[in-house]
């Protein structure tokens, strides 16, 4: 029996070991999409507890508890910290193959120093040693960022942020590079709420889709003046581009609040079709995240509002729209780098097959890393497969944490470790060359170096 997460986990020959202690373990992380709040980085302000820092925004360990049978009072309710706490340690000691697990045990082996296995008898000794080490060290979120040796790290960011506290941290010269990214859902999912905060913002009424296309373009104008490198939008369904005359049209029915739910779709694609354009003339990279349904569980929503823990998987189809409308940026020379995140494992054969069709010396279009409920060993072992037999996974950009939590960088060593294993096992098997400067450059450029090219990210 092999010893409980060794130094070596994950890790099954010598190569592997050597690819990832001699090439990945020590590099930086640059996170280039995550959902951490630049205000807390701003203010700094110490964690008081571990069920603070650890469970009281994380939906992933929220999901588990469900799952596992506890009442939303001991998850997002009025229990005490410790209850709550306490019913997670029970939720995940008999968790077995959740990546939940590891991470779990990473986390407070990163971050505290505490070795112990999670279950029910250490819960206490965990929480009061994990207080007394909040309470000497005021682990904090800078803190916990120079821990996990991140060195860029990207926010997500709705279309009318200020950016306020992005602009204060750049001021001040923070070690750690933190930029915007230009979330756009609101704006291409067209709304009269949306267009309202344009129209103030702006203090014009808009009367055409020209005239609401020119204030979108001038939020990721503002976007772009403020250090932003990428942009971001979550689709569920992709129709094929509709022509200008017909989205004109369309947006007219919206004005006049007539607009259909099918032409409302239409026009949403249109909206992204020059959304991008103008994205890419400020050189800026797009992220398209596809195939979640949001909300499924309408009580628990309705109770708690969105990023709860409700959200599922699509099948709807998005693959002839999503070729039409990269074709089209193609032939207008405005396709950017692209990472296209796809969340229904069915589709991950199509998209590398897609992104393979308009990759090159101009857009780097690449299938994203293993996402949301495929982010464990099954679904990155299956992602890299995909990538390495339909592209070139030398040029993959890697991982990234697309979390809320100040220490869940440790899905960077989780993956890396996956990573490396992958490509040693190529080479214990004779099925790739054994060229230590190759498999060096390979390791270090997906772990860290190919993001930073592929943002055009400065030193």
């Amino acid at each position: 029996m092999k010893e409980f997460l060794s130094d070596t986990f994950f890790l099954s020959s010598e190569v592997s070991k050597e690819l990832y202690f001699d090439y990945a373990l020590n590099l930086p992380i640059m996170d280039f999409h995550s959902h951490l709040d630049t205000e807390d980085i701003y203010r700094d302000k110490p964690f008081k507890s571990l069920y603070e820092l650890w469970l009281k925004g994380d939906h992933y360990k929220w999901r588990l508890m469900r799952c596992s049978g506890y009442a939303e009072e001991y998850i997002t309710g009025d229990a005490e910290d410790y209850e709550k706490f306490l019913c997670y340690v029970k939720s995940i000691q008999s968790a077995v193959h959740n990546p939940l697990y590891i991470w779990s045990h990473l986390e407070l082996k990163k971050y505290f120093g505490i070795h112990k296995p999670i279950k029910e008898d250490t819960a206490l000794e965990i929480w009061q040693e994990s207080t007394k080490i909040l309470e000497q060290t005021k682990l904090s979120p800078r803190k916990c960022l120079k821990l996990s040796k991140a060195d860029i790290v990207f926010t997500t960011d709705d279309a009318m942020s200020d950016l306020t506290y992005h602009k204060l941290l750049w001021q001040e010269n923070y070690n750690v590079k933190v930029y915007p990214t230009f979330r756009g859902d609101r704006a291409i999912n067209i709304n009269k709420e949306f267009l309202d905060e344009l129209e103030k913002k702006y203090q014009k009424k808009v009367k055409s889709l020209d005239e609401y296309m020119e204030l979108v373009f001038r939020r990721i104008d503002y976007f772009s003046e403020n250090k932003s490198k990428a942009s971001d939008f979550a689709i569920e369904d992709l129709p094929t581009i509709i022509s200008k005359e017909d989205a004109d049209k369309i947006f007219d029915k919206f004005l006049r609040q007539e607009i259909q739910p099918s032409e409302r779709k239409k026009l949403s694609s249109y909206i992204l079709l020059k959304s991008i354009g103008h994205i890419h003339k400020r050189k800026m990279a797009l992220q398209l995240h596809i195939g979640a349904t949001r909300d499924n569980n309408t009580l628990l929503f309705e109770r708690l509002s969105k990023d709860c823990g409700c959200d599922g998987i699509s099948d709807k189809g998005f693959i002839d729209g999503l070729g039409d409308l990269l074709d089209k940026l193609k032939s207008q020379d405005r396709l950017p780098n692209t990472i296209i995140y796809n969340l229904n494992p069915a589709f991950n054969q199509a998209l590398a097959a897609l992104c393979g069709c308009f990759s090159d010396s101009k857009s780097n279009v690449q299938l994203g890393a293993a996402w949301w409920f495929q982010d464990h060993k099954d679904g990155i072992e299956a992602h890299l497969k995909t990538f390495s037999s339909n592209l070139n996974l030398s040029r993959f950009v890697g991982m990234l944490t697309d979390s809320r939590s100040f220490i869940s960088f440790s899905r960077h060593d989780y993956f890396r470790r996956i990573l490396c294993d992958f490509i040693g096992e190529k080479v214990t098997k004779g099925e790739f060359y054994y060229d230590k400067k190759i498999l060096e450059k390979m390791v270090k450029d997906i772990c860290y170096f190919n993001a930073i090219r592929f943002f055009d990210i400065k030193n």
